[in-house]
């Protein structure tokens, strides 16, 4: 499935997007090759890109969804945050906040050198901080349980929250990394570095490779958020969210509710 950017299945998810109101799609792609074909016309849409999301890193979703192994999404130059910034939201979706270990990239790992070893995906990250993903649930139904479909939908990818970015750190000692996350002030959960995929160096191990088996190559400046390291938030409007990440430091966001 070649999708292209008049394709009806894009612009229902367009529709989506601009609307902030749920769907279920009429119809919709069979397997994964046809969802990232979807989703690189629904992308196309939005603007520049500046980066990659992982997700399904945790090995209880991935069980829930039949599968073995994460999917990515594309994250929008447009929707990039900065920590303690203010983001509205509007009334029809319900909203998710995801702490998350992000990275930036600081040399190509290009496609025709995979496979690559951890070694040489650490030499390539430049910066290493805490972040927070917003996840918008755009489908529903049959649709929000279609791993294709929501691989076709960017994987639910709103926005992202960028913390501070720190260059002095050690790429193996990230599993252990307590991260604390609440509302307003109230711890909601605990997790640590070890939730995706056992440590997050190993995400950006498994997308290097995983792009370079679809011909694409990881970028210097690119950004990769490596999954929910805690159990998901679901804030209000109004609410502040706040991840803190021990000694990466701590990232923040208030949500703001706008009219529909």
């Amino acid at each position: 499935m070649a999708a292209t950017t008049d394709d009806p299945l894009v612009d229902q998810l367009q529709s989506a997007w601009e609307s902030r109101t749920p769907i279920e799609p009429d119809g919709g792609p069979s397997t994964l090759a046809e969802g990232y074909a979807v989703q690189a016309s629904f992308v196309a849409r939005n603007g520049p890109t500046c980066g990659y999301k992982v997700g399904m890193t945790n090995e209880a979703i991935q069980q829930n969804f039949g599968i073995d192994a994460p999917v990515t999404g594309r994250l929008w130059a447009n929707r990039v945050f900065a920590n303690g910034a203010t983001v509205p939201v509007p009334g029809k979706l319900g909203l998710i906040a995801e702490p998350e270990f992000a990275y930036r990239m600081g040399a190509d790992l290009v496609a025709d050198s995979a496979p690559f070893s951890g070694d040489q995906v650490s030499a390539a990250i430049e910066s290493i901080m805490p972040a927070l993903e917003i996840v918008e649930p755009r489908l529903r139904g049959a649709s929000a349980g279609n791993v294709a479909m929501i691989v076709a939908d960017n994987v639910m990818n709103s926005a992202w929250v960028s913390g501070r970015p720190i260059q002095d750190w050690s790429p193996y000692l990230l599993a252990g990394q307590e991260v604390i996350a609440s509302i307003n002030g109230e711890e909601i959960s605990r997790g640590n570095g070890a939730a995706v995929l056992g440590d997050p160096l190993r995400v950006m191990v498994w997308l290097g490779n995983d792009l370079a088996a679809r011909g694409e190559s990881l970028r210097a400046g690119d950004v990769v958020t490596t999954g929910c390291c805690t159990d998901v938030l679901r804030p209000g409007a109004n609410d502040e969210v706040r991840a803190d990440f021990g000694a990466l430091g701590a990232v923040s966001v208030r949500f703001s509710r706008v009219a529909d």
